[in-house]
């Protein structure tokens, strides 16, 4: 599917659907325990980051430059990352004070 759902767990029904892929999804990530920002990654080559607390049915923002599919996506929230505006290069999704990346292309 090119969708990604979210469950409530309360009552078994589907909460929200994310679609915006142009292929099957791989991978999604919260960005820290209760968060409301996610990210899907796709067959498309693209991860996708939402904003749960918006009703809006497109992605904040689209990483569309890996070399392959998106497999697995691993987001972690430090002092300075998404709490701040970020910018998205070749590499990954930077935070613009510290130039650490928080999420990174790796190749297998």
């Amino acid at each position: 599917d090119k969708s990604c759902f979210l469950w409530d767990v309360a009552t078994g029904a589907v909460a929200r659907r994310l679609e915006d892929h142009a292929a099957r999804v791989n991978c999604c990530a919260f960005c820290a325990p209760g968060d409301q920002l996610l990210a899907t990654g796709s067959y498309d080559r693209t991860l996708k980051f939402w904003d749960l607390r918006s009703n809006n049915r497109h992605p904040l923002q689209t990483v569309d430059d890996f070399g392959d599919s998106v497999t697995s996506v691993a987001l972690a929230k430090e002092t300075g990352g998404f709490d701040q505006p970020a910018r998205f290069g070749k590499h990954g999704v930077e935070p613009v004070r510290r130039q650490k990346p928080v999420v990174t292309e790796t190749s297998v």
